[in-house]
């Protein structure tokens, strides 16, 4: 009875918050050729754009929630939409999906929104430097201008030294505190640890450099309509790497599991003695330690609870509110003057 107390007074907690105030940034109305709204996978005319028809089906289904009318999408290749449905998944152990907000995210690029043509910018230069090491960012001169043309837009929202410039050191680094201390890749990504009795070495299969995909206009059109293009990542059989840039760490995040970095992360505080949080009431306690209640099963189970409710969440975010066009659509636009 004490544990359905505990529930009840959760739920009506949880209840009692209200929905979440989720905008989004009006381009699904703004263009009617849905031109900035995400429509990867469905069908799509030579041009590029998504078919009314095709676009409708996938709207209903959104509308609807119903698995019934997500069957029923006009999809343009073999490739399948991302799980859309987790959105719409209850939570029984936190907020709803709905409760939680996010900022709006930035209008399409160059007709009502700098910041999205900013952030297309960004990503380029990203892809352009994919395969620099992060060691030799001070000295090559192709990050150099990626840092001075991203630090001439006003719009650009990466950190800034004390002069208001961008610099080689601080490209592509995050706005979160300590982002931009030493150096690019976390000591999470090198220090080998264990899990359990099994050695972890931080090393990983990469791919190879100087390739690139999605190059030409056909190639382009089947990855919108989810065609197979016929090419695939050409994995380096040679050696096994640490993370060392660009290309590395995009190898990494395509295959990794959910929550796999912050478990490594850990692994590797848990093997070097980190000391727990102040607050943990086992901390003076001279008779138990903690084990399955804020002790180290606690904290890597969690782990692994927390990435599902958190991934749900987000893809509420994702398809219900904002629809965002994946980098490479918003990059196939064509601004007429």
């Amino acid at each position: 009875m004490e544990a359905f107390e505990l529930r009840v007074a959760e739920a009506n907690q949880d209840a009692a918050v209200p929905a979440a105030v989720n905008v989004n940034n009006g381009d699904e109305a703004r263009y009617p050729d849905k031109g900035g709204t995400y429509t990867k996978g469905l069908l799509h005319d030579n041009f590029g754009r998504v078919t009314s028809s095709s676009y409708q089906t996938f709207k209903k289904a959104l509308t609807s929630g119903e698995f019934s009318d997500f069957e029923k999408i006009i999809m343009g290749g073999t490739r399948t939409l991302n799980g859309p449905q987790a959105g719409l998944a209850f939570c029984l152990v936190a907020l709803d999906n709905a409760q939680f907000g996010q900022p709006q995210v930035p209008p399409a690029p160059a007709v009502a929104s700098d910041q999205n043509a900013t952030e297309l910018l960004e990503h380029y230069w990203g892809s352009l430097l994919r395969d620099v090491a992060f060691t030799d960012y001070p000295s090559n001169p192709l990050v150099a201008m990626a840092a001075a043309e991203l630090g001439s837009q006003p719009t650009y929202l990466g950190p800034r030294n004390s002069s208001g410039q961008v610099t080689p050191d601080l490209l592509f680094r995050g706005g979160f505190p300590g982002e931009t201390l030493g150096p690019y890749l976390s000591q999470f990504f090198i220090q080998p640890t264990y899990f359990g009795s099994q050695p972890i070495g931080q090393q990983q299969v990469t791919y190879l450099p100087n390739i690139d995909y999605g190059t030409s206009f056909a190639e382009w059109l089947d990855i919108q309509n989810g065609v197979p293009t016929g090419k695939q990542n050409q994995v380096d059989t040679e050696f096994l790497r640490y993370r060392r840039n660009g290309r590395d760490l995009a190898a990494f995040t395509h295959v990794d599991v959910l929550y796999q970095a912050y478990f490594t992360a850990f692994l590797v505080l848990a093997g070097i003695g980190a000391p727990l949080n102040p607050g943990n009431p086992y901390n003076s306690s001279t008779t138990e330690n903690g084990f399955g209640t804020l002790g180290g099963p606690d904290i890597a189970a969690t782990l692994g609870a927390v990435a599902t409710v958190a991934l749900n969440a987000v893809w509420y975010q994702k398809w219900f509110v904002h629809l965002r066009p994946r980098p490479e659509a918003i990059g196939g636009i064509e601004i007429q003057p």
